[in-house]
Order: C-alpha cells, then sequence, then structure tokens
C-alpha cells in the first residue's frame, strides 16, 4: 500500500503554517488534501481504508495542518457514509474543473 500527502493553502500576509507549500492554493482555508484513497474489492471492509485515513490524518497533524479536505462524488453514497463514519462533514462548496 501506498499513500501520498499533499498540503495545500493559500499564502496570506501573516505566518503560514509548516503543512503549506509554496504555489499551492485554496482560497483561504489552510489544511491537507486527502487524493485517492482506494483499497481493491477483495480487501475492502477490513479496516484497510480507516487506516490509510487515520495515516493521512496523523501525518498532516504532524506537519500541522488545522483541516484536512477530500472531495467523493455526490453519487457515491458508500464512500459518502465511509467519510461520515470517519467523523467528516459535508461542506456547502461547488467543486470546479476543466479538462486541459
Amino acid at each position: 500500500m501506498r499513500s501520498k500527502i499533499s498540503g495545500r493553502g493559500l499564502k496570506s500576509r501573516r505566518s503560514s503554517p509548516p503543512c503549506l507549500k509554496p504555489g499551492a492554493s485554496a482560497l483561504g482555508v489552510f489544511g491537507g488534501w486527502l487524493y485517492t484513497v482506494a483499497v481493491s474489492p477483495q480487501y475492502q471492509r477490513q479496516g484497510i481504508g480507516r487506516k490509510l485515513v487515520q495515516q493521512a490524518e496523523s501525518a498532516l497533524i504532524a506537519m500541522g495542518c488545522p483541516k484536512i479536505n477530500l472531495q467523493v462524488r455526490s453519487s457515491n453514497a458508500e464512500v459518502v457514509a465511509f467519510y461520515r463514519r470517519l467523523g467528516y462533514a459535508i461542506e456547502e462548496r461547488i467543486s470546479m474543473g476543466k479538462v486541459l
């Protein structure tokens, strides 16, 4: 298993948390992003996904990040329920992207 942890945030005039990388942005919200947590179907429901998320949370806490963000497709009710069980809440936001 491999996990990738990335801190993102908008630089401000005040001191930024150490988890932020230059050039990264997230309109005034300082925190880390969790990207693509996936467990092969034959290994699901064994606590592996929960442990991966907890590892990412611990790493971000150690870097001084005050918040973790992630995106889930609204149609993926099973994954939304998974993150809710881990204490995540839905935030009213609009996710935007552009295919290049």
